[in-house]
C-alpha cells in the first residue's frame, strides 16, 4: 500500500556488498536444503580476514560469510543442484 518506515540514517546512501551474503546463503537453504549447501561450503568460522580467499582442510570455503564461500553460494542460486553436481 506504500507505506514506508524510516529509521537511523535513512537518508545517507550505503552498498549493500556483504549483506548480500546472508540474503543469498537463506536463498540457497531454501532451494536446496542445508545438506547440500554445506557439501560445498563450510560452516565453522574460518580465523580469517572476511575478503581472504581460502579454503578449509576439505578445500572448501570456510563458511558462507567469507568472499570464497559466497561465491560459491552464488553460484548454487537458481540452479537445479544436478547440475551443479
Amino acid at each position: 500500500d506504500g507505506q514506508q518506515l524510516h529509521l537511523g540514517d535513512y537518508k545517507k546512501e550505503f552498498s549493500v556488498q556483504s549483506v548480500c551474503k546472508f540474503v543469498n546463503y537463506a536463498i540457497s537453504l531454501q532451494a536446496h536444503g542445508a545438506s547440500v549447501v554445506h557439501h560445498y561450503v563450510g560452516k565453522e568460522p574460518s580465523g580469517v580476514e572476511f575478503n581472504a580467499i581460502t579454503l578449509d582442510r576439505n578445500k572448501l570455503p570456510h563458511n558462507p560469510c567469507t568472499n570464497a564461500g559466497a561465491i560459491m553460494i552464488c553460484s548454487l542460486i537458481g540452479r537445479d543442484t544436478s547440475e551443479v553436481d
